[in-house]
């Protein structure tokens, strides 16, 4: 993972509220994903999760994280795919 992909995800769990996520830190996590899109390989699972849990995203909410993460990026796939 890129430098900036590991700051994005440092700068996303460090400001997250590990019991209710705000929209703001919703919003952090998807311009990452943005970001992750944009590249020529997306970041894979296995190089996201090391980073959350290294931040302090454990079990649950990690895989709550990462299930969005791939939804988010089947999702722009998908809008890339319609030519938008």
């Amino acid at each position: 993972m890129d430098a900036t992909g590991r700051d994005m995800l440092r700068k996303f769990v460090g400001a997250l509220n590990k019991g209710a996520p705000h929209p703001l830190a919703w919003q952090r996590f998807h311009d990452f994903t943005i970001h992750a899109h944009g590249l020529k390989r997306a970041y894979r699972v296995d190089e996201v999760l090391p980073i959350l849990t290294k931040e302090g995203l454990m079990g649950e909410a990690a895989r709550r994280f990462i299930s969005a993460y791939e939804d988010e990026l089947a999702l722009l796939r998908r809008y890339d795919e319609q030519a938008h």
